[in-house]
C-alpha cells in the first residue's frame, strides 16, 4: 500500500497507508502477512457488521462507492504500542481502537479494529485500524491535519491507558534497560532472553491469563513458572516478589514486581486485575457496547 509513514508519539506509533481500493487492505490484514505473522485475524470492534474479511471488504467498499473519484479512499492505521508496555486484551485494544478513530473523526466513517495472535519483529504488539475516507452522506473525510491529530491520539491514548513514554533508543529491542550492560550482550551473542525479561514476561501471562482475583493470578504465575511473595498490610497486597529459575541452570533470581515494571508492582497488578475481572464480564455478556470508558 503506497504512501506509508509512521507517527510516533512516545510509546504508542500509528503506522499510516492510503490506497485506492480497500480490498488491498483487507488481503493484507486478513492474509498471512509478509512473513506468516499474522495468525488468527479477528474483528475486535468497528462501526460497520462485519466479522470476517468479506464482511469487512464490502462494508468498507460499499461507503467507498460513494465517492468513487477518490484516489485514495482506503485508509489504514497499524497501532503499535512499545515493546516495554503490558500486553492488553482484546476489550482494551478495541478501546484503544475506538478511541483513536474518535481522535481522528472518522465516526461518520465506516471502520474497524482487527487483532492477530502476533507481535511485530521489534516486539511491538499492535491492532489494524481500516477505513474509507468517506462518511456516511458521501462527503470527503477531512484528511487536512491527519497527521497531527493522529500524534496528538496516540499522545491521548498513552494518558488515558496509563502506557510508558520511552525514547526511540530504549524500544530498539525487547532487552530491559536495566538489564546490565555485559548480560545485554551476551544475551543477544547466544540468544538467550535475560532472566529479568523472563520474569517479567512470565509476570504479564499471569496477569493476562487468570480470572482477574489474586488467588487466580498466583495459581497462574505458579504456573508460568513462577513463586510469588505477597506482602499484605491493613488487609491489602502492598507489595509482590517474583523468583524465577535462572536460564543457566545456577540457581534462582528475585525480583520485585515494580522492579520489573510499573504497571506490575502492587497497586498496578490490583488496577489490572480489576480491568482484566471486567473483562471477562463484559466477554460475557450478551454484546458489546461502543464506547467503552475512557
Amino acid at each position: 500500500m503506497a504512501g506509508a509513514r509512521a507517527l510516533e508519539s512516545g510509546a504508542v506509533i500509528a503506522k499510516v497507508s492510503r490506497a485506492k481500493d480497500p480490498g488491498a487492505m483487507c488481503r493484507y490484514v486478513f492474509g498471512p502477512g509478509r512473513a506468516e505473522e499474522h495468525v488468527s485475524a479477528r474483528v475486535i470492534t468497528g462501526n460497520i457488521a462485519a466479522e470476517d474479511e468479506r464482511g469487512v471488504r464490502v462494508g468498507l467498499r460499499e461507503q467507498a462507492a460513494l465517492r468513487p473519484e477518490l484516489a485514495r479512499a482506503s485508509y489504514h492505521v497499524a497501532l503499535a504500542a512499545a515493546p516495554e508496555d503490558r500486553r492488553m486484551s482484546d476489550a482494551e485494544w478495541a478501546q484503544v481502537s475506538e478511541r483513536f478513530a474518535s481522535e481522528m473523526r472518522l465516526d461518520g466513517c465506516a471502520w474497524v479494529a482487527v487483532r492477530h495472535d502476533d507481535v511485530a519483529r521489534d516486539g511491538r504488539e499492535h491492532v489494524h485500524l481500516l477505513a474509507v475516507a468517506v462518511t456516511d452522506e458521501g462527503q470527503r473525510w477531512d484528511d487536512s491535519l491527519d497527521r497531527p491529530r493522529a500524534i496528538a491520539a496516540c499522545r491521548a491514548i498513552e494518558a488515558a491507558r496509563g502506557l510508558q513514554v520511552a525514547d526511540a533508543p530504549a524500544r530498539r529491542g525487547y532487552l530491559d534497560a536495566a538489564t546490565p550492560q555485559a548480560a545485554r550482550q551476551a544475551a543477544r551473542r547466544d540468544g538467550e532472553v535475560p532472566d529479568k525479561q523472563r520474569a517479567r514476561s512470565a509476570l504479564e501471562r499471569a496477569v493476562d491469563r487468570c480470572d482477574g482475583t489474586w488467588e487466580g493470578f498466583q495459581r497462574q504465575a505458579e504456573h508460568e513458572g513462577l513463586r510469588l511473595d505477597v506482602r499484605e498490610r491493613d488487609g491489602r497486597v502492598a507489595g509482590v516478589g517474583v523468583t524465577i529459575d535462572r536460564a543457566d541452570g545456577e540457581g534462582e533470581r528475585t525480583f520485585k514486581g515494580s522492579a520489573l515494571h510499573r504497571s506490575l508492582s502492587a497497586a498496578g497488578i490490583e488496577q489490572r486485575l480489576s480491568e482484566r475481572a471486567h473483562a471477562i464480564e463484559h466477554d460475557r455478556g450478551p454484546g458489546r457496547e461502543q464506547g467503552m470508558g475512557w
